[in-house]
């Protein structure tokens, strides 16, 4: 029985590590923002964008990371105050279900444990 326990508990860890600590990590080394607000935008830039009436995000993969998208934070390109800021009418949150064919899971992993 003891030895189920420690199976069931570690698992349990393993299970918490990987949804609560590794995605957030990723992100932060993956997706952090580089520069801070103002950013330089060229004048033709910034009139196209003044004349759009409907801006959209067609791709958008919160869900994975586990942010509080209600909070600007120093990861991540999008959360509702930068969405409200920028006019964004149409936000879609996606979810990954198979990774890219060249980006190998378990050889990022080895690589950033070590």
């Amino acid at each position: 029985m003891k030895k189920l326990i420690i199976v069931l508990g570690a698992i349990a860890l393993l299970y918490f590590s990987a949804t609560l600590i590794f995605p957030p990590y990723i992100e932060s080394q993956r997706n952090p923002i580089k520069s801070a607000p103002p950013y330089s935008v060229s004048s033709e830039a910034q009139a196209m964008y003044n004349r759009l009436d409907f801006i959209s995000d067609l791709h958008f993969d919160a869900l994975i990371w586990g942010r509080d998208l209600t909070k600007r934070e120093s990861r991540g390109q999008v959360d509702f105050q930068r969405m409200r800021e920028a006019n964004v009418a149409l936000e879609i949150f996606t979810i990954v279900s198979k990774s890219p064919a060249d980006e190998n899971v378990k050889r990022f992993f080895l690589q950033n444990l070590n």
